[in-house]
């Protein structure tokens, strides 16, 4: 059994990172494909705002464009359709294009981004090695990879006969106020992250035994995933205010995965050392075997 969770995570981003170029690079060969002088396709720059749109000026040339991307290009988990995940990479090669290498195309506003100049970029891109085409393909940090990767965790190495393991979405579940809640759509735009949980595993065999778990990758400093502490902390402080008016099985922990997390963790245990019973802080391995004393 693979005991280290960090290799997991570095192992699944790069095979997710490998998925999302794999993706991407359709995109990329079908601008290619378009006719640069088609004025019915459109970049519209808004300048200062590091903002761009695409658009379509009749509906004709939407339904036929819609048509290819649903043939040629492989939507991923979440995209509502081809034309959304075709436009979202296509404002993201223009942001690239603004943002380092503007003068490389004499660009000194925003709204003199064009096809042609995204098409160069894209033929540079198709025409590069693999290992470059993975510097710019969609990073898997901003899909919310971590935090799926340690779900997954949780669900291959707990027990199923035991434990029933949820993924709620953000805000429907939160703790607060010794209270915890189940919210309906209006307010989970009101839970702030801190509070939200993130897992909750239920006991098969025990109706009233229950985990709810807040959860944070932290790479390591400097590299854009830095574990903000005091996300962690608001929620245990939540989660003490529970487990001390609330005499119960509803039980806490909070997962960190990542080289920077293994100190935070030792950090926030210090906070927790009277409820130790009721509020579990470690990484995906170490909630695993906290939860896996339960099973009986």
């Amino acid at each position: 059994m693979e005991m280290n969770p960090n290799k997991i995570h570095f192992e699944q981003t790069n095979l997710q990172r490998e998925q999302n170029l794999r993706e991407d690079l359709k995109v990329w060969e079908f601008i290619n494909s378009l006719n640069e002088n088609d004025n019915r396709f459109k970049i519209v720059g808004i300048n200062d705002e590091d903002k761009f749109k695409i658009e379509y000026s009749d509906r004709s040339t939407r339904t036929e464009l819609s048509d290819i991307l649903n043939r040629k290009i492989t939507e991923f988990s979440g995209a509502k359709d081809a034309i959304s995940f075709f436009k979202g990479r296509v404002i993201t090669l223009c942001k690239k294009i603004w943002n380092k290498r503007s003068r490389n195309f004499n660009l000194r506003s925003e709204n003199q981004m064009n096809l042609r100049i995204v098409k160069e970029f894209t033929h540079y891109l198709t025409n590069s090695s693999s290992e470059i085409q993975l510097e710019f393909c969609r990073p898997p940090e901003k899909q919310s990879i971590n935090e799926k990767i340690s779900f997954q965790t949780l669900k291959k190495y707990l027990n199923s006969d035991f434990w029933k393991i949820e993924k709620p979405p953000n805000g429907e579940w939160s703790v607060e106020d010794e209270q915890i809640r189940q919210n309906d759509r209006s307010r989970r735009i009101l839970v702030a992250k801190a509070r939200s949980v993130d897992f909750i595993i239920r006991s098969k065999n025990n109706r009233n035994l229950e985990f709810f778990g807040f959860a944070k990758f932290s790479k390591d400093k400097g590299s854009g995933q830095g574990l903000q502490t005091e996300e962690a902390k608001t929620f245990i402080f939540e989660a003490k205010k529970y487990v001390e008016v609330n005499d119960n099985k509803k039980i806490f922990f909070c997962l960190i995965d990542g080289k920077q997390g293994a100190s935070a963790i030792q950090e926030l245990k210090i906070l927790v050392r009277r409820f130790k019973d009721r509020i579990y802080i470690g990484n995906s391995f170490e909630i695993i075997k906290k939860i896996s004393e339960h099973e009986v």
